[in-house]
């Protein structure tokens, strides 16, 4: 977490797959995985 933090630090970017491997070093893309995956399912619309 000390690359995550000195790129926050200096307002450098990470991309999702940096964040990633961050995250999880013996899975680093599962991460990703997660926004990958389309969501699906019926979407219920708000009462207004």
């Amino acid at each position: 977490m000390d690359y995550a933090n000195e790129q926050l630090r200096r307002g450098e970017p990470m991309t999702l797959e940096e964040l990633s491997g961050l995250v999880n070093e013996q899975q680093p893309k599962a991460f990703t995985s997660i926004y990958a995956t389309p969501i699906t399912g019926s979407r219920q619309k708000s009462p207004r």
